[in-house]
């Protein structure tokens, strides 16, 4: 049996391009709190909503959900629908840090998109990379020994 070769120049790339996403979504969310309280409890608040986007689309595509209606309304409309209003909090609290540091209002609306959008896609590179695929054979094709052989006239 052939030893699985691995694979570290994609995981590197997608490592470094989530890790400072997330860091980079908290620190947001804490300075924003920050600036309006001093509340500790509002503070660990604060940046949780990144984690929790994070963790809503992990929800959506790591659980073994069922087949039913049921099951699909809570994957899709219950786990991404908190998952979407934790990333808007998380997106009003970007722009606001951002704009108060005197960035221009169109960079300051699109900034904290790319930030999310860019963390959702690397969560979602990194599962690619560590779930086991098997090949999917066409159901066109047609094994060899069963072709039928022509004999020639």
């Amino acid at each position: 049996m052939a030893a699985r070769k691995r694979v570290y120049g994609p995981k590197l790339v997608i490592w470094s391009t989530f890790l400072p996403c997330a860091a980079t979504s908290v620190m947001f969310n804490v300075v924003h709190t920050l600036t309006v309280s001093h509340v500790p409890a509002a503070i660990w608040t604060a940046a949780m909503w990144s984690i929790l986007a994070v963790g809503g689309w992990e929800m959506v595509v790591r659980a073994p959900w069922g087949r039913g209606r049921l099951s699909t309304l809570i994957r899709y409309g219950g786990v991404s629908g908190a998952a979407i209003g934790a990333m808007w909090i998380s997106y009003w609290h970007a722009r606001a840090v951002l704009r108060s540091w005197g960035e221009s209002p169109s960079s300051a609306a699109i900034g904290p998109v790319i930030i999310d959008l860019l963390l959702i896609v690397s969560a979602a590179a990194l599962l690619a990379l560590h779930t086991r695929r098997t090949p999917v054979r066409s159901s066109r094709a047609v094994p060899r020994k069963a072709r039928p052989r022509l004999k020639a006239a």
